[in-house]
């Protein structure tokens, strides 16, 4: 192995196209004047280059270190420590000065040469080979991540001058940068020390990043002594000097955007060097801060208010509506830039709250102002400074919420949940007063009326805009009216990480919970629960019943007030923004169950009798042709109802059962999907009345397997074979007739034998429904599913493929030998 490895670094030295002339100005024009041949050998040595990387990485994965895999006794083989010293001293030299270190040379104490500082000492002797080599970004892109991998199972053991090497690299190549500054003969070599230090912060940050993942306490000892005792250097070397930079360039333009079109291809450079030291930063920052903090470390200050001032500074040119200004190159390296640093903020809170308690209300007060400064301001106010700044307010010329800045919204909206639900806050005196004076009630009524709005933006007929420079932002969420099972399961799944809405409702949840915001957020949706007035003007206009109704008597009816101009479909349309309003509040309303439970005054049953069960009632009464609008509000009360199973009064005259039996039988399939699931949580109250569930088998069942055969996805189709089995298991005190049992039983044969790759799954479903009609008919009538059953047994035990299929068929064949 030793052999192969020595063999695949010499391969990465000797495949440079270039001879080992002295770097200088001369070399370089005479680099440029190469034919196009030579152009295409750079190309194919480049590929080798890089294949010989990728075959040593791979040989790292499988022979670095023994990981007790394989068989006990066996040979393992492994790199030997002459091979690996060889491998760490080749790699290391490789990033910092472009130079594979030898066999012969590494056995001759070679590999203690610093060959940074030969590169700084004298610059001259620099080989174009060298030259090549560190300016590779494919190929030291592939050395960082080989790097990792090595750190991973060395660190913090062995290799322990592998981040001192990379940090003294960025500061004495930054060093040389500042010597050769004003120089007008020296732009190649600081192009060229600039590279270097871009290639020791790429390796420091994946090493940072590969063991900030290890849990030990030797290596959260080691992750905190290397942030004590290089993070300074990081900051002053690597951090500071581009931001220097960018504010030296705020200083000489008159505002932002000028800074943006004229930086050019300097200014793109330095926004991609400031971002990826800003990383290896927030490694150090969030693996460590506590220990920074208790050490009184003065680079805490240093950084946090760093990152306020860029943020304060730069975040009002990119989410405002002038970012169309931002120079096209310029726009996607700062919003990176700006995104490591809202993460910062967010996963330092989250991690260390205590410690971050002294830094709350600045950043409290910039992420809020920022969510408001995307989200606008409510669209009556934007017609009245229309009218006054003749369309040059906030909002004038964009009518809604900008795709691309899904990444902040959901930053900002989780700092103020990940705040609002640290209960450790109020045992703080200093965070206890700070928390009590930025949540004050009237920014939580306000705060909490944005929420609501950003609830239900995804089912509202805005477009999403989504920018080309916007890598994170490609998957546009699943409308509604496109494919509704989809959007059934996208909902389901959504994750506040990448989703405004469901981040919203985390925010909306922190804030009634939390002993700051509680006794406001309360208070505040129940006045909306009580409003039937407008509840039932929505469910008219989505049924169709009411036609030309006044918008004006429609806006005066929206509870939240008029929606914000950025939220805003940009379209007259009052009707929705009624019916997503209320969609919103009832989202709420179910989110907050347990909470509204112990509330004074409210009772889910009351609201269901006056309010809920008789607009839901409603809508299923109206002809389906009546339907001119999307089944919003009937798809939410119906998820409702599920929320607050336990409350449901299934006695009541609107038959709640009867309602949902109704909506499987619905024409939206999202609608239905919703009804199985509402269903499915009202079951155990129905332990109790047997005839009740009767009289929802008969026209349920055929629902369900018209649903089945609709739906594409097996989740879908799944969970209505599990309700099917579970209201034929539920059936005590009477019997099914044999026309319903029939009606059961005759489509499982089909189900089965169409059950195969992703809907394998299915054949669990179909052995759990047999063997609940096994034990409903008793030993008299089992006998007549022998010939359909036995088989299915039989193969559950033949095929490997079944073997999630065997606790249910000995269930089932247990059932028949009783």
């Amino acid at each position: 192995t030793r052999k192969t490895t020595t063999q695949s670094l010499a391969f990465v030295k000797s495949t440079s196209t270039s001879t080992s002339t002295p770097f200088t100005t001369a070399t370089v024009m005479d680099q440029e004047n190469e034919s196009s041949s030579a152009t295409h050998k750079e190309s194919e040595a480049a590929t080798m280059r890089l294949a010989a990387v990728l075959s040593l990485k791979a040989a790292i994965t499988r022979r670095w270190k023994d990981k007790g895999r394989g068989k006990v006794g066996a040979t393992k083989n492994l790199l030997s420590e002459g091979a690996k010293t060889l491998l760490r001293t080749s790699m290391l030299n490789l990033v910092l000065a472009g130079r594979v270190v030898a066999a012969k040379e590494a056995a001759e104490g070679g590999s203690n040469q610093h060959q940074t500082d030969f590169m700084i000492a004298n610059p001259n002797s620099i080989t174009r080979e060298q030259v090549e080599l560190i300016q590779d970004r494919a190929l030291q892109t592939n050395v960082a991540s080989l790097l990792s991998k090595i750190a991973r199972m060395d660190l913090p053991l062995k290799w322990q001058e592998l981040i001192p090497s990379l940090v003294e690299a960025v500061r004495c190549a930054q060093g040389a940068v500042y010597q050769t500054k004003h120089q007008p003969q020296s732009k190649q070599m600081q192009q060229l020390f600039q590279a270097v230090i871009y290639n020791a912060m790429n390796s420091l940050e994946a090493i940072l990043s590969e063991i900030s993942t290890q849990r030990l306490l030797v290596n959260k000892k080691y992750r905190n002594s290397i942030a004590l005792q290089y993070l300074g250097s990081i900051v002053e070397s690597g951090l500071m000097p581009p931001f220097q930079e960018l504010e030296s360039l705020g200083n000489t333009a008159s505002n932002n955007n000028e800074i943006m079109r004229g930086g050019g291809e300097c200014t793109a450079f330095t926004l991609r060097n400031a971002t990826l030291t800003s990383r290896v930063v927030s490694h150090m920052m969030i693996s460590s801060f506590s220990k920074l903090v208790e050490e009184n470390s003065p680079l805490v200050d240093q950084i946090l208010t760093l990152t306020h001032s860029f943020l304060s500074r730069w975040l009002p040119c990119i989410l405002g509506d002038n970012d169309d200004a931002v120079y096209v190159a310029l726009r996607k390296p700062l919003k990176q830039l700006l995104r490591v640093h809202c993460d910062l903020i967010v996963d330092l809170q989250s991690s260390h709250p205590e410690s971050f308690a002294r830094y709350l209300t600045p950043f409290l007060t910039l992420f809020h102002s920022s969510l408001m400064c995307i989200v606008g301001v409510p669209e009556q106010e934007r017609c009245q400074r229309r009218n006054v700044a003749n369309n040059n307010d906030l909002g004038a010329n964009n009518s809604n919420l900008r795709g691309s800045t899904d990444r902040f919204v959901i930053a900002f909206l989780s700092f103020l949940a990940n705040v609002a639900g640290t209960s450790k806050y109020a045992d703080l005196v200093n965070a206890k007063s700070e928390m009590a004076s930025f949540f004050t009630p009237s920014l939580v009524q306000s705060l909490s009326r944005t929420l609501l709005q950003l609830f239900s933006i995804h089912i509202s007929p805005i477009q999403i805009v989504h920018d080309d420079d916007d890598d994170d932002s490609k998957e546009d969420a699943v409308l509604w009216q496109d494919d509704p099972e989809a959007f059934y399961h996208w909902e389901m799944n959504r994750s506040s990480e990448e989703d405004v809405g469901c981040a919203a409702q985390n925010l909306f949840l922190a804030l009634a919970e939390s002993s700051f915001s509680g006794d406001v957020v309360l208070p505040w949706l129940m006045g909306f629960v009580t409003n039937v007035v407008s509840q039932r003007l929505a469910v008219e206009l989505e049924g169709g019943i009411s036609f030309g109704v006044d918008p004006q008597i429609i806006y005066s009816a929206l509870p939240l007030g008029a929606p914000c101009a950025k939220l805003s479909s940009g379209v007259e349309n009052a009707s929705m923004d009624l019916l997503l309003q209320w969609d919103a509040i009832y989202t709420a309303a179910g989110l907050m169950g347990s909470i509204l439970e112990n509330y004074p005054g409210y009772s889910f049953q009351t609201w269901f009798r006056v309010s809920v069960g008789d607009c839901l009632s409603m809508l299923l009464r109206q002809s389906k042709q009546q339907r001119t609008q999307l089944p919003i509000l009937q798809r939410r009360m119906i998820w409702l109802l599920s929320c607050n199973a336990h409350q449901v009064p299934i006695s009541s005259p609107f038959n709640p059962f009867g309602m949902l039996s109704s909506s499987i039988s619905d024409q939206d399939v999202c609608v239905r999907l919703t009804a199985v699931q509402a269903m499915d949580a009202l079951l155990p109250q129905c332990e109790d009345a047997p005839s009740l569930l009767h009289s929802i088998v008969e026209p349920t069942a055929p629902a369900l397997y018209q649903l089945v055969n609709e739906c594409a996805e097996v989740e879908s189709r799944s969970s209505c074979l599990d309700l099917l089995s579970n209201l034929i298991c539920m059936q005590t005190g009477g019997s099914l007739t044999n026309e319903i049992l029939n009606t059961i039983v005759a489509p499982l044969s089909s189900i089965w034998d169409n059950a195969i790759d992703q809907n394998l799954r299915l054949k669990r479903s179909v052995l759990t429904i047999l063997s609940c009609i096994a034990s409903f008919v008793g030993p008299e009538s089992c006998s007549v599913l022998y010939p359909l059953v036995l088989p299915m047994i039989d193969e559950s035990f033949a095929r490997e493929e079944n073997v999630f299929l065997i606790e249910e068929a000995l269930k089932i064949w247990w059932g028949f030998l009783r």
